[in-house]
């Protein structure tokens, strides 16, 4: 389409993603992970 923005792919450096500094194996990234399980178990 003429005029249209190319995607951009490239992150920006200033607006790091979410994911980029939290750690999945912290306790509190997994909690919502076994809660999940406790309540289709329980």
């Amino acid at each position: 389409m003429l005029g249209k923005l190319p995607e951009v792919t490239q992150r920006n450096l200033f607006r790091p993603m979410l994911k980029d500094f939290i750690n999945p194996r912290h306790e509190l990234a997994l909690l919502p992970k076994y809660d999940l399980i406790i309540r289709l178990n329980g």
